[in-house]
């Protein structure tokens, strides 16, 4: 892997993280930047899911079954939208990345 790729695979990594600590937050920690580093072993499945075919569809599942069955949060009310509006967020910043397919 070249320095160039190797630089836009941090990049890709660390706002894929930053997507997750401010906009998805299921445990509501965001305000805590002591703990910032909460959600970084979901990033790269995250990221590896985005960069497949139907990312969509599989990031509303991933994210749904990490906050039910790995935080116990359950299902709240807003919670598929929020999750959209991530899968969202994470789509905008896959096609803003100026390194192409990450």
């Amino acid at each position: 892997m070249s320095n160039h790729s190797k630089s836009c695979d941090d990049l890709f990594l660390q706002g894929v993280r930053k997507v997750l600590w401010d906009h998805w937050d299921p445990i509501g920690l965001n305000d805590n930047p002591l703990l910032s580093d909460e959600y970084d072993a979901y990033v790269p499945r995250v990221a590896a899911i985005l960069m497949a075919p139907n990312a969509g569809r599989h990031l509303n599942a991933y994210l749904r079954m990490i906050e039910t069955e790995q935080m116990g949060v359950g299902r709240q009310s807003d919670s598929a939208a929020k999750i959209h509006f991530v899968v969202e967020k994470l789509f905008e910043l896959k096609t803003s990345m100026p390194c192409g397919d990450s």
